[in-house]
């Protein structure tokens, strides 16, 4: 029994090497990801005085996604919140909302932004 085992697992992985190498096999196209709900793409934010809050920052948040900012005091996470509310706006990098680049919102716009976010704050 020990001897039919390994002659198919010999086959099996026979049979693997043999589809990695066939040239003619056509790759399967990747399914389509919907657009995250929220997007960063290279966003920095700077303070006055110069006191940099985020730096280059990219991030995907998808429908359904649970995601967790956690870090040391200082290191940005305040920011990247207040940014997504518009209540701090980027010096470079965009930030979009359902696909939606926040930047390109009118003031009387923003507080409509504000209730779809939802943000709690620590105080």
């Amino acid at each position: 029994m020990a001897t039919r085992t390994r002659a198919r697992q010999k086959t099996r992985a026979d049979e693997t090497r043999s589809d990695e190498t066939r040239s003619d096999a056509t790759p399967q196209p990747r399914p389509e990801r919907p657009a995250p709900i929220v997007e960063l793409r290279g966003t920095t934010v700077i303070y006055p005085g110069g006191h940099i809050g985020l730096e280059r920052a990219s991030l995907d948040v998808h429908r359904g996604e649970f995601t967790f900012l956690v870090g040391p005091t200082g290191c940005g996470k305040s920011t990247f919140i207040k940014t997504l509310i518009r209540e701090v706006e980027p010096a470079e990098g965009q930030v979009l909302i359902a696909g939606r680049d926040i930047a390109t919102l009118s003031p009387k716009r923003i507080p409509y932004l504000r209730r779809r976010v939802g943000t709690v704050f620590q105080d």
